[in-house]
């Protein structure tokens, strides 16, 4: 029988997943943007609006990315640690509630 690996231990891989050396993204911006620094603009802008609201994205908001010169892999692997960013901090938000512990990456 299977041991199934706790949130914590899942949300950890999946971390390391997104800042590990695949992708076109350079490293240290995703460090930067799941880590919850501040990147170069225009794809701050972009991050924080995923992070706080994702569902508020547009097309325009891609298509200004891309006139700036972001390519779409890029912004693809931006939004995607953005949305990682905000859902541990959801969850971490939901166990506190829960009062359990706090041991997510």
């Amino acid at each position: 029988m299977a041991v199934r690996e706790s949130y914590s231990e899942y949300l950890a891989k999946l971390k390391a997943r997104l800042l590990g050396p695949l992708g076109k993204l350079d490293p240290n911006v995703r460090r930067d943007i799941v880590e919850g620094r501040i990147v170069e603009e225009p794809l701050n802008s972009f991050v924080v609006r995923v992070r706080a609201s994702a569902f508020t994205v547009t097309q325009a908001h891609v298509d200004q990315l891309k006139a700036s010169g972001v390519d779409e892999d890029s912004i693809f692997e931006a939004t995607v640690c953005a949305a990682f960013v905000a859902g541990l901090e959801r969850w971490q938000v939901a166990m506190k509630a829960l009062g359990r512990s706090d041991d997510a990456p």
